[in-house]
């Protein structure tokens, strides 16, 4: 606080139209010195710079903070990259894609055939239960298919 101390004397013994020659001021006791005392006394020059330092130096602080050095010396646990890259990512839509349409493309064929056997036969009809029961089973793997792809993106996104 010393320097604030001769700081605050030095602004007190200069004018602050002429900062060459002292002025007959006396010295201004530190106990005496407020928030608004110096809000009064000093230029704004110099709060424009005192809070730009102030901002400065907190930036740098953050910015030193995420380095890795500074994470292990405080011994924080660094967190991989455990995201999929891009190409991991298409090659597993991909592949997820091409067992979606291969799983549809059965349960469909199924659906028409129980179509074909029903209308096949004079005198036999449709077997609309086990149809309900494939297009259920459409609708469900669409679902666990969207859902899926869901959870790539959000490994992706890590």
């Amino acid at each position: 606080m010393a320097w604030l101390q001769r700081l605050i004397e030095t602004l007190a013994i200069y004018s602050a139209s002429d900062m060459t020659s002292p002025s007959p001021k006396p010295k201004i006791d530190f106990d005496e010195i407020t928030i608004r005392w110096l809000i009064d006394h000093l230029p704004t020059k110099k709060w424009v710079v005192f809070f730009g330092i102030l901002v400065a130096i907190f930036i740098g602080g953050a910015t030193v903070g995420q380095t890795t050095f500074v994470r292990e010396l405080l011994g924080k646990k660094l967190e991989g990259n455990t995201g999929l890259s891009c190409l991991e990512l298409n090659g597993r839509l991909d592949e997820l894609l091409r067992a979606h349409n291969l799983r549809w493309k059965q349960l469909n064929d199924e659906i028409i055939e129980q179509t074909k056997k029903g209308s096949d036969k004079e005198g036999s009809f449709v077997n609309f239960s086990a149809i309900q029961t494939l297009q259920k089973q459409l609708e469900k793997e669409d679902e666990v298919y969207e859902n899926d792809v869901r959870t790539l993106k959000t490994l992706a996104t890590r």
